[in-house]
Formats: C-alpha cells, sequence, structure tokens
C-alpha cells in the first residue's frame, strides 16, 4: 500500500511538473501574441497616419488643380481677348505706326500667353498624374489598414483562446 502511494505521489508529481511546464509554455506564447498583437497596432496607426497625411496631401493637390485650371480659363480667355484685338488692328485700313506697335506688343503678349497655358497643361496633367497616384498608394495603404486589422483580430482570438485554456 506504501508503494502504491509512492508511486502515485511521484505520478502526482510528475504530472504536475508537466502541467507546470505546459502552463509556462503557454503563458510564453500568449505573452508573445500580445507583443504581435500590439507591434501589429503600432504598424496599424502608423499606416493610418501616413493614409490621414496622404488624404491631406490629396486634398492639397485637388485644390492646387482647381486654382491651375481656373488661371487656365482666364488665361485662354485673355489669349482669346487678345487674339481679337489684333485682328480688329489689322482690319484697320488706317493702321497707324502706333497701332502697329500695339498689333506687335499684343501679338508678342498672345504668343506669351500661349507659351503659359502649354506650360500650365503641362503642369495640370503632372498634378492630375501625382493626385491619381496618391489615390492608388491611399487605396493600397488601406487595404493594408484592412489586413493588419484582419491579423489583430486573429491574435487576439489566439490570444483569448490561450488565456481560456
Amino acid at each position: 500500500l506504501q508503494d502504491t502511494a509512492r508511486r502515485l505521489l511521484r505520478r502526482l508529481q510528475e504530472a504536475e511538473k508537466r502541467h507546470q511546464l505546459e502552463r509556462k509554455a503557454l503563458e510564453r506564447t500568449a505573452t508573445q501574441y500580445r507583443e504581435e498583437a500590439a507591434q501589429t497596432s503600432a504598424a496599424l496607426r502608423r499606416a493610418e497616419r501616413s493614409a490621414e497625411q496622404k488624404d491631406l496631401q490629396v486634398d492639397e493637390l485637388q485644390r492646387l488643380l482647381a486654382g491651375m485650371e481656373k488661371e487656365h480659363r482666364s488665361l485662354v480667355g485673355q489669349v482669346r481677348d487678345g487674339a481679337a484685338e489684333v485682328a480688329r488692328l489689322r482690319g484697320v485700313e488706317e493702321a497707324k505706326l502706333a497701332q502697329q506697335d500695339r498689333s506687335a506688343q499684343l501679338e508678342k503678349e498672345v504668343a506669351t500667353l500661349r507659351e503659359k497655358i502649354h506650360h500650365l497643361d503641362d503642369m495640370l496633367k503632372s498634378q492630375q498624374r501625382k493626385v491619381r497616384q496618391m489615390i492608388e498608394q491611399l487605396q493600397n495603404s488601406k487595404a493594408v489598414v484592412q489586413g493588419k486589422d484582419s491579423v489583430i483580430q486573429e491574435l487576439k482570438e489566439r490570444v483569448s483562446y490561450l488565456e481560456a485554456e
């Protein structure tokens, strides 16, 4: 009876040691999952801040584009007015030297305005490409954030499961 009691006591002690080792392993695993969840949360917050900054940049670029488009329309109107003035001056039979000078000056202004319009068109196209790229980056960042959210949720579920065990 004493041998059986000793044997059972040894078995109980061994089972307790195994239980303690398993418990410590589970605690380490849960701690590791918590650390991973914290790191993932920090990365998610950084990605969200980056997405917000890109949103602000996109808004600023769109505001600049609107201003450039307004200036473009204004310059087109000025070109039209200048071209009309040049045509009117050319149509006058009794052109005087001052009118010829004015006509030449207006032609130069029209040429300058056309160059500005061409430059603005190029800038508008460039800014529109940048805006499109920023929007794509923003959408990509949002997709990454959603992916990180699902990973965090999965890690939280694992931690809950391990804590429950």
